[in-house]
């Protein structure tokens, strides 16, 4: 199996899993970085970005609290991680509440710029 068919697959795969666990709170799947660029080796990994309907726990000073403690965050690492060694490929996901995907962020923008969208709610 081509390595592109292979990412196409665990990448649907992952969709999938994340729409059963959360139906109502998925609001956008898009892979970045050297996948989406087409520059990705055999050795990259797959970084996608999770965008939820959730809150991030904002701190002093404007920053977001790490989401690491969330069980939901866990979830979502959790089945990359399964998905990840049934098909030998790392994801490397990274979430994010829809309010930040809208706001400005190097990191965001570059997403935004370069990025390929997976799947994305269907806001009607």
């Amino acid at each position: 199996m081509s390595q592109k068919i292979a990412n196409h697959e665990v990448l649907a795969r992952y969709r999938d899993a994340l729409l059963a666990r959360f139906p109502d709170q998925l609001q956008r799947l898009i892979l970045f970085g050297s996948q989406a660029r087409g520059d990705a080796t055999a050795e990259s990994d797959i970084d996608v970005l999770v965008v939820v309907n959730w809150e991030e726990e904002r701190l002093p000073g404007g920053f977001y609290a790490a989401p690491f403690s969330d069980p939901r965050w866990q979830a979502i690492v959790d089945t990359a991680s399964d998905i990840s060694l049934e098909y030998g490929i790392y994801i490397a996901p990274l979430m994010i509440s829809e309010r930040r995907f809208h706001e400005w962020s190097p990191l965001v923008n570059r997403v935004k710029e370069e990025g390929i969208e997976i799947w994305k709610r269907d806001q009607n």
